[in-house]
This record gives structure tokens, sequence and C-alpha cells, in this order.
């Protein structure tokens, strides 16, 4: 699906309906992101900041492994209204 029709899809979609306050129609729900992985360790305040600039409203974070539960809960808990664990 192109961006054209993604934003449309979006834009039309009931949840653009409710919204919180000032998040642009245009805004998403990454529903499957590695964000607790080592790479963005460095550099997360950054990387999330860049995400809501995109119009991230909203991270969900799988757990890779029973080793793994521990980093993401981390993450999870830095950012609580955002990085949500799945």
């Amino acid at each position: 699906m192109n961006n054209h029709k993604l934003n449309s899809v979006i834009s039309s979609s009931p949840l653009g309906e409710r919204m919180p306050t000032g998040q642009a129609r245009g805004s998403f729900i990454d529903t499957h992101t590695h964000i607790d992985g080592e790479e963005f360790k460095d550099d997360l305040d950054e990387v999330i900041a860049r995400a809501k600039e995109a119009g991230a409203i909203q991270l969900l974070c799988p757990g890779i492994n029973y080793d793994s539960i521990a980093t993401m809960k981390a993450v999870c808990e830095r950012f609580p209204d955002f990085i949500r664990p799945i």
C-alpha cells in the first residue's frame, strides 16, 4: 500500500475521531517494534523523539524470549504512555 492510500485509510478510520487532542489525523500506532533492542540503547530518547515527530502515538513492543523480558519491561516503564509490552 502506498503512503497516499495508507493515509487515506488512517484518516477515514474511526480511530481518527478518537485521537487525543493535538494528534494529527495521520498519526499511527506501531504494532510491532523491537525498540528495546541493543542497537537503540545509546540513542533511545532521540529514536523516540523521531517516532513521535513521524506521527507515532504508541509503540507495541513484543517480547523475543524469556531473557529479553527485563530489558523490554525497563524500556516500557521508561516511556509508560508511549511504549506498551505485548
